[in-house]
């Protein structure tokens, strides 16, 4: 799979689940386990939701762009989000703070295996001679 199309298809979940964040809170909210939905619980979804739509624009915007200063600082805060969910997730599970439900888990999941994509990419942007290939 090209870099190009990966993006895209990062940026197409990351948009699902920052329009869930930003029109169905609590159900979204309910579906991770939260046993008690409030304003102040909607409040910071929706938040984390135009944080998530934002960055998924800036997905849009240089999926198809060269190797750059700009694209690699994509790839890695995305990275880091993404790889920091999924450590943030499993803390908060062990620690008791929230369910390990199934929402969670396929979440979680997805999560990771973005972080990796990611990842990867963002090491062979790094390497020039395979960033030509990465296109």
């Amino acid at each position: 799979m090209s870099r190009s199309t990966f993006i895209l298809l990062l940026s197409i979940y990351g948009f699902l689940l920052a329009a869930g964040m930003l029109f169905a809170p609590a159900a979204l909210l309910a579906g991770y386990g939260q046993p008690r939905v409030d304003n102040t619980h909607v409040a910071i979804f929706q938040f984390l939701g135009i944080a998530n739509l934002g960055l998924n624009i800036i997905g849009l915007l240089v999926r198809n762009a060269e190797p750059s200063p700009g694209l690699r600082a994509y790839l890695a805060g995305t990275t880091i989000t993404l790889f920091g969910g999924v450590v943030l997730g499993v803390y908060h599970v062990l620690a008791g703070i929230a369910p390990a439900d199934p929402t969670f888990l396929i979440d979680t999941g997805w999560r990771f295996l973005l972080g990796v994509g990611a990842g990867y990419y963002l090491v062979k942007l790094n390497d020039p001679a395979r960033a030509a290939a990465a296109r």
